[in-house]
C-alpha cells in the first residue's frame, strides 16, 4: 500500500473517530493537570493543619516558629502565616516601642544586701575624672535616655562626670558607676522613700551584691539580645514594738551588656516603671510604652 491508497483508505473513517482520537490526548492531559492541583492543595491543607494544630492545642507552644525558614522559596509566604511566636517587643506604627509584662518572668529573691564598700585601696594619685561623654563611650550607653519614675529627683547622676581609678599599667582599678533618683518627701520610714539605682562595672565590683534567688530555676527576659533578670522581694517594716506595719516592693533588674555588669534597682516601683527603665536605657528609645 502506498501513500495515495493509505489517504484514501483514511478517507474511508468515520469523522467522529478521528475527532475523538485527537481530543483524547487533551483530556488526559487536562486531567492529569487537575489532579496535580488537587494534590498540591491537599499537600498544604495537610501541612498547614500539621504545623498549626500544635499552636491551636497548646498556644504557648512556639516548637514551629521560623518556619518558614524551611520552606522552599515559593511557599515561604505560608511559612510567614504559620510562624505565629510572640514577639517580646515590637515597634507599633506610631514608632513607639512596645512590651508586654506578660513576656518578662519575675523570679522571687531574698531581700539584696547593701551594695558592697570593700573597694580597692584607692589612691589619690591614681584617681582620673572622667567627663559624661567618656562615662558613656567606656559602656556604651547614652544614660540621659533611661526612664525615672514620676516625682523621683536625681541625687546622683553623671552631670558632673565620674571618677575612675587607674593602675599605673593602665589596668582599670574602679570604675563603679552610680546613677540614683529618689523621692523623699518624708512620709516613709528612713531607707525605704521610693528610689531608683543604677549600678555598672566592667571588673566585677557588683559580684558581691548579686540577688540571691529563692529557687534553683531562673528564668530571664530576653529585650534586643540582652538576658536580663528580674527579681523581686518585699521586705517589711516593724515598729517600735516590733510588729509589721506595711510591706513594700524592691525590684532588682541583672544584665551584662558589653562587657559591663549592670543592676538596676527600684524601692517602691512597679515592673513597668523598672522594665521602661531597662527598655529605654537598651534602646536608646525615649518612648517606650509597657502593657499588661
Amino acid at each position: 500500500m502506498n501513500g495515495k491508497d493509505l489517504w484514501n483508505a483514511l478517507g474511508e473513517i468515520d469523522p467522529k473517530y478521528i475527532q475523538e482520537a485527537e481530543e483524547l490526548p487533551k483530556r488526559t492531559h487536562s486531567l492529569r493537570r487537575g489532579m496535580q492541583g488537587m494534590a498540591a492543595c491537599l499537600a498544604i491543607v495537610l501541612l498547614s493543619t500539621a504545623i498549626m494544630a500544635p499552636s491551636l492545642l497548646y498556644p504557648s507552644w512556639s516548637g514551629w516558629s521560623g518556619i518558614g525558614e524551611l520552606m522552599p522559596e515559593h511557599l515561604q509566604w505560608l511559612g510567614g502565616l504559620l510562624d505565629g511566636a510572640p514577639q517580646q517587643t515590637e515597634i507599633s506604627s506610631g514608632g513607639v516601642m512596645s512590651i508586654s509584662l506578660s513576656q518578662v518572668p519575675v523570679n522571687q529573691m531574698e531581700l539584696p544586701e547593701p551594695a558592697s564598700s570593700h573597694y580597692p585601696a584607692l589612691m589619690e594619685e591614681d584617681r582620673t575624672h572622667w567627663t559624661k561623654a567618656q562615662a558613656e563611650e567606656y559602656y556604651g550607653l547614652d544614660f540621659d535616655v533611661l526612664s525615672v519614675p514620676v516625682g523621683m529627683e536625681a541625687v546622683a547622676d553623671l552631670s558632673g562626670g565620674m571618677d575612675v581609678w587607674i593602675n599605673q599599667d593602665g589596668s582599670m582599678r574602679f570604675d563603679g558607676l552610680l546613677l540614683r533618683y529618689e523621692k523623699d518627701s518624708g512620709e516613709y520610714p528612713s531607707g525605704t522613700c521610693p528610689s531608683l539605682t543604677l549600678r555598672a562595672s566592667k571588673i566585677g565590683l557588683l559580684e558581691a551584691s548579686l540577688p540571691v534567688y529563692e529557687t534553683d530555676t531562673v528564668q530571664t527576659w530576653e529585650f534586643q539580645g540582652t538576658q536580663i533578670t528580674v527579681g523581686l522581694c518585699q521586705p517589711e517594716v516593724y515598729d517600735e514594738t516590733g510588729a509589721s506595719t506595711e510591706s513594700y516592693p524592691v525590684y532588682v533588674l541583672s544584665f551584662t551588656y558589653q562587657g559591663a555588669q549592670f543592676q538596676i534597682e527600684g524601692v517602691r516601683t512597679d515592673l513597668a516603671e523598672m522594665v521602661r527603665a531597662a527598655a529605654t536605657l537598651l534602646s536608646g528609645e525615649e518612648s517606650v510604652e509597657v502593657k499588661p
